[in-house]
C-alpha cells in the first residue's frame, strides 16, 4: 500500500498535459520562424520551396494549433505511459510531429 507522500507526488494529468501542451508549443514556435521552417519541410517533406501565401496559411494553421487545446485522444497513450512511470517522458515527441505533420501536409504534397 501506496504511503501518503507517495500518494501526494503523483503526477496529475493537469500536469502530463501542462507538460505536453508545452513541447507541442515550443516546436510550433520554432516552425513559425521561416528558416526553421524551411529546413524541416527539407528534412521532414523533402520540400525546398514553398510559396509565400502557402507559408502565411501554413504560419497561421500552425500559430491555431498552438492556440487549440490538447487533442486528449491523441496524446492519450502517452498521458497514460507517463502517469503509470509517474515522470513526465517527453523524449518521443512522435505524437506532437504527428499532428503538426497533419497541419503541414494540407501544404505540401507529400
Amino acid at each position: 500500500m501506496e504511503t501518503q507522500q507517495n500518494i501526494a507526488s503523483k503526477l496529475s494529468t493537469e500536469q502530463i498535459i501542462d507538460a505536453i501542451k508545452s513541447l507541442r508549443d515550443q516546436s510550433i514556435d520554432s516552425l513559425c520562424v521561416e528558416s526553421d521552417l524551411l529546413k524541416y519541410l527539407q528534412e521532414n517533406f523533402n520540400t525546398v520551396a514553398i510559396s509565400n501565401v502557402k507559408k502565411e496559411f501554413l504560419i497561421k494553421d500552425l500559430k491555431q494549433l498552438k492556440k487549440s487545446s490538447l487533442d486528449l485522444a491523441h496524446y492519450a497513450p502517452l498521458i497514460r505511459k507517463m502517469k503509470e512511470l509517474n515522470r513526465i517522458n517527453l523524449d518521443n515527441s512522435k505524437l506532437i510531429k504527428t499532428e503538426v505533420d497533419a497541419v503541414i501536409g494540407k501544404y505540401v504534397s507529400v
